[in-house]
């Protein structure tokens, strides 16, 4: 039986058999090549993300998670709870 060919998550076309590929044997994005162009890996935590959910290298998440613990660092060394 022939496994199914996987589609691209963002635009829904096939994926052509390159691109299956690099997916199986180096751990490339399941994206097609017009949709990995929007796309980007977090450095902090190796997440794809769409590029406007980046806020310079790091995705959102990890940015917010950074400037909480930035301020409350920055709280305790004025002595403010």
């Amino acid at each position: 039986m022939a496994r199914k060919r996987p589609n691209c998550p963002d635009c829904g076309k096939r994926l052509t058999d390159s691109q299956i590929h690099a997916v199986e044997h180096f751990g490339a994005s399941l994206l097609c090549d017009t949709c990995r162009v929007n796309y980007d890996s977090c450095a902090r935590c190796g997440k794809q993300r769409r590029l406007e959910d980046m806020r310079q290298v790091w995705c959102i998440d990890c940015r917010r998670e950074y400037d909480r613990d930035r301020w409350a660092r920055q709280r305790a060394a004025r002595g403010v709870p």
